[in-house]
């Protein structure tokens, strides 16, 4: 079975026009972003590296967040005055960033999520996912082997599964 891979070429003059071409052209999603990358004194007055960024979506829009298309064209034009030092001074929290920009919307932070590298691909997973294909279907995807093989796009681990191990659950 052949993987559907679409390909969106990098074109701009930055990284932000880049990404945000991507968003337009593969995910359809209205986007604006603008990224900072520099030097900057830490308050023990040591010079770092350091990065920051801001990512506007526009949502659909429904009768209860009102239209859609003048609040992205707002939170554009306000991510649009941002200015590099803001992003990158390591005594301006995003909750400030965000409060400069917003305040007149009403600002809500969710809580921060910590980055982890795990993934959660399991044998029992993937026998689930096959179980829902039907029984045609199964046997065209049965390897010369006699096994359903796999590899997940995340984390790299391959799958060979019986037969038996798809019908019964018992991956």
């Amino acid at each position: 079975m052949e993987r559907y891979q679409g390909i969106t070429p990098l074109e701009g003059e930055s990284l932000s026009i880049c990404a945000e071409r991507y968003f337009a052209t593969s995910e359809q999603v209205p986007t604006k972003i603008k990224v900072a990358v520099g030097i900057a004194s830490d308050a023990d007055g040591r010079e770092r590296w350091r990065a920051g960024g801001v990512l506007v979506q526009r949502i659909a829009g429904d009768s209860a967040r009102g239209d859609a298309d003048d609040a992205f064209d707002r939170a554009s034009a306000h991510v649009a005055t941002l200015q590099d030092e803001e992003l990158l001074d390591p005594a301006l929290g995003a909750p400030q960033v965000l409060y400069r920009l917003f305040h007149e919307d009403g600002v809500r932070m969710a809580p921060a999520l910590a980055l982890v590298d795990a993934c959660h691909c399991t044998a029992e997973r993937l026998a689930a996912i096959l179980r829902q294909f039907g029984e045609e279907d199964l046997r065209d995807m049965l390897e010369p082997d006699g096994r359903y093989h796999a590899k997940c796009e995340f984390c790299g681990r391959r799958y060979a599964l019986a037969p038996q191990e798809v019908t019964t659950g018992a991956a």
